[in-house]
């Protein structure tokens, strides 16, 4: 269980630091044509998170999870070889992006149906391989070569590994059951609301930038396993509540912004477990509704809509409270 975690650990921080690379690298090839700035992130953004949803339930229903995680490092690799066709290169590492988050997602959801920390320390990675290669876009496009045979290796290593079997579907579908699922869902685009709009100042240089993202590394990573040991609603709702000051009210200071963030970011695992609970059978389609939720929360911002200090200290306590309020239905409904 634990090589097969850190299989899939790997192999997350690496077709995202491969997506970032590239679609980072082609950018700035393209420095000129704000055009294709604009294009290649709403295209790459389109394919690789908001048809996660559908490629996952689709998964699900095959129950070829291994397969398609092993094709989606696979076309992340070959997607190098696009590299002067810009408009296909976004559209096939977008694809590979998508294939192997939802497909990988899926096993690691289901290494153990009791435990939220594999799920925290999968999604953790992937911040990392982001910021990995968007630094390493200003190198030379050889330095994808590493990464081409890492992919390669870790498409083979999954082809090769034990299949994590399937449960059941069991949902009890009713009225519980919807409102929970909104209630969550409502928590996961909040979270993608709030993100967009957090900006600080302070946020510049090498340093400060790789602080903030080991905050959101560390908050994903342990998020997880704190639910685990204190209870997954009592750490997201806690979290969500602490880090609301420390992120509007202390949003000056560098210190205590930062625990805000990693508080703030200790909501992720703990809702995409929560979802994959409740949509048993469909972890796939679980994880892929968590990504598309988040960038269409995270889309807002990019609108024009402006958010005060107050409404976003206000919509994180409302994201605590809704996660408080999907408790008391599920214990209501086990109750029955």
């Amino acid at each position: 269980m634990v090589k097969k975690l850190s299989l899939h650990m790997a192999s997350h921080l690496l077709i995202d630091l491969a997506s970032a690379f590239l679609i980072s690298y082609a950018i700035k090839e393209n420095a000129d044509t704000k055009t294709f700035l604009i294009a290649s992130l709403i295209g790459y953004n389109a394919i690789a998170f908001l048809l996660q949803p559908f490629i996952g339930f689709w998964i699900d229903c095959k129950k070829n999870a291994k397969k398609m995680a092993a094709i989606g490092l696979l076309t992340g690799a070959l997607s190098v070889f696009f590299i002067t066709i810009p408009v296909i290169l976004v559209c096939v590492i977008g694809a590979a992006n998508a294939i192997y988050h939802v497909s990988g997602g899926s096993i690691v959801l289901r290494l153990d149906k009791n435990k939220s920390l594999y799920a925290g320390l999968f999604v953790s990675t992937g911040t990392l391989g982001i910021y990995l290669g968007y630094l390493a876009s200003s190198f030379s496009v050889y330095f994808f070569i590493p990464v081409f045979i890492l992919l390669l290796a870790g498409a083979l290593l999954i082809k090769k590994s034990e299949l994590t079997p399937y449960s059941p579907a069991k949902m009890v579908r009713g009225k519980r059951f919807y409102m929970t699922l909104i209630f969550l869902m409502a928590v996961v685009f909040l979270r993608g609301l709030v993100g967009g709009y957090l900006i600080f100042e302070w946020k510049q240089g090498f340093l400060l930038t790789l602080l903030v993202t080991m905050a959101v590394f560390l908050g994903k990573a342990a998020g997880g396993g704190t639910g685990d040991k204190l209870g997954l609603i009592k750490t997201g709702v806690i979290a969500l509540f602490v880090s609301a000051p420390l992120l509007v009210c202390f949003k000056e200071s560098v210190i205590l912004s930062l625990v805000g963030l990693v508080l703030f970011n200790f909501s992720m695992p703990v809702t995409l477990f929560l979802l994959s609970r409740r949509l048993n059978g469909y972890e796939g389609f679980a994880f892929g509704i968590t990504a598309f939720l988040l960038l269409s929360g995270s889309l807002i911002s990019y609108s024009g809509i402006k958010l005060s200090d107050a409404s976003i200290f206000a919509l994180i306590g409302l994201s605590g409270l809704l996660l408080y309020m999907y408790d008391l239905i599920q214990r209501r409904e086990e109750k029955k």
